[in-house]
């Protein structure tokens, strides 16, 4: 949790990071960068930015998205809780989604529509990695970082 306002997700593979932030309403960023020698340095758009440190059993540091800069602390979580993405083409338009699966359970995410229309995200069926949306199926997978 960030600050009470938000939730905060980082993957870390290989020397890179992903990370996905999310009020669970309309505002998410996802950012991508190195994670090295235990420092983290995550860019993406529109404006959010990642500056931490993570270890083998926490992150933290602070997070920049919606015009807001807030800190956090994490703890490292293991699957099904993480940090997930999904995209489908309904009736010809691009569905996006993120979500984070909390430790309990709780899945706080974003979906956006073509139209850049936000609203809180469907709930993962965590066994099937599928969501129901605007009467499709957006088939979801864990967020890896890439080189």
């Amino acid at each position: 949790m960030v600050g009470g306002k938000a939730t905060v997700a980082i993957s870390v593979k290989d020397g890179q990071a992903v990370a996905y932030y999310c009020d669970g309403d309309r505002t998410e960023a996802w950012m991508r960068g190195p994670a090295s020698g235990g420092d983290l340095d995550l860019k993406g758009a529109p404006g959010g930015t990642l500056k931490g440190t993570f270890s083998r059993t926490r992150a933290a540091g602070t997070v920049t998205a919606g015009g807001q800069e807030l800190t956090f602390e994490a703890p490292l979580v293991k699957s099904p809780a993480g940090v997930y993405r999904g995209t489908v083409t309904i009736q010809g338009a691009r569905l996006v989604a993120g979500w984070i699966v909390l430790p309990d359970g709780t899945q706080v995410g974003v979906f956006t529509t073509d139209e850049g229309d936000p609203r809180p995200a469907p709930k993962i069926d965590l066994g099937s990695k599928t969501a129901a949306v605007d009467g499709g199926t957006m088939t979801v997978t864990e967020a890896e970082p890439k080189a």
